[in-house]
């Protein structure tokens, strides 16, 4: 790499004064927590019941590739990890808020 693709690199990277970093801060949420959790645990469901779907359509002989299948299992395991660690989290700060002195 030369000098001058590293500094077209370091001039493109945002910075609090970018446009789209004043974008970023403006937009309001459009949904409360509660309903990015709710929607999170179906996307998870949905992705579990799909790796099912995908298993069994091959243990019934159907045209499936193993990849497929493979993949739509790790995609599953990857999502349902990713929400135990999330539950893990909001169970610590819970946990430390309740320990707090008033």
């Amino acid at each position: 790499m030369t000098i001058e693709a590293v500094s077209a690199i370091n001039a493109t990277e945002i910075t609090p004064s970018s446009d789209l970093f004043i974008e970023q801060l403006n937009v309001a949420p459009t949904q409360n927590f509660g309903q990015i959790l709710t929607d999170g645990l179906q996307d998870i469901s949905a992705s579990l019941q799909r790796a099912d779907q995908v298993l069994t359509d091959m243990a019934l002989n159907k045209p499936i590739s193993t990849h497929e299948v493979m993949i739509a299992m790790q995609e599953a395991k990857s999502e349902l990890r990713l929400a135990v660690e999330v539950r893990n989290k909001l169970l610590e700060g819970y946990q430390e808020i309740m320990r707090m002195q008033v």
